[in-house]
């Protein structure tokens, strides 16, 4: 089940300390799982426009959701943005770093609509990928400040 970790203030604008304690817990990463991405949003992958079309949507509308459904409600830090991507796949299969951020192009745009931010502000991207877990497999971003 996918789960964020996020640090934030909440309550009113206090004074002096409580204005650091807010900037900090704004530009406090955020880091959240996603569901592994479907097989028909690889590169490799060759297949007519409607199915991948379905898949890409499918896919982008469940990642958004994912986000939506979090509370507190998550906000990003202004400013340029690193992205870290984190694969576990769900087999001991080899998977191209490449290939696993063009599975994600359409994860990474329904989590920033539901950001409600654009993602050109990524400036630097990492990918990594962790040892297989097992089925399901997931994908861990992290969001945080440049």
């Amino acid at each position: 089940s996918p789960t964020v970790r996020s640090s934030r203030v909440e309550g009113t604008r206090m004074r002096s300390a409580g204005d650091k304690a807010a900037r900090f817990a704004e530009a406090a990463p955020i880091t959240m799982d996603l569901p592994w991405p479907p097989t028909a949003l690889s590169p490799n992958v060759r297949q007519h426009w409607v199915p991948f079309a379905k898949a890409k949507a499918l896919y982008r509308d469940l990642c958004s959701s994912v986000v939506s459904g979090m509370t507190p409600p998550l906000r990003v830090p202004s400013g340029a943005l690193t992205l870290t991507v984190e694969a576990c796949a769900p087999t001991k299969r080899r998977y191209d770093r490449d290939n696993i951020l063009s599975r994600m192009k359409a994860g990474l745009d329904g989590v920033c609509s539901a950001l409600q931010f654009d993602d050109s502000r990524f400036d630097s991207i990492t990918i990594r990928m962790l040892p297989s877990q097992g089925r399901p497999g997931f994908v861990r971003i992290t969001i945080g400040l440049l």
